[in-house]
């Protein structure tokens, strides 16, 4: 069984990741979500969809070329998110 973590600010840092290598985790108190990583492409936590305080969230590639970030419509229950700011990711999404 899975307990919520009361951390406000989280930040994760991983390489590549698809959508069956993110494990559960809760965050009901997160107000910021940092997500650092460096590969081709990259899947969004899951669990984005579970932080209902979620204010800020940053998406960083540290990779040498540009990655596609996948499932980006994750997060359809984040009425309070005010910032996001994607760094040397594409988004097939927004070309559609």
């Amino acid at each position: 069984m899975n307990l919520p973590l009361n951390a406000q600010i989280v930040s994760v840092h991983t390489g590549e990741m698809r959508e069956m290598d993110w494990f559960r985790m809760e965050f009901p108190k997160a107000e910021v979500l940092v997500l650092n990583f460096s590969s081709t492409e990259y899947f969004l936590p899951p669990f984005i969809d579970d932080m209902p305080k979620l204010k800020v969230l940053i998406v960083i590639n540290y990779g040498t070329t540009e990655a596609i970030l996948q499932n980006f419509p994750v997060f359809t229950n984040l009425a309070c998110l005010r910032s996001l700011w994607l760094e040397k990711v594409w988004v097939p999404q927004f070309y559609v």
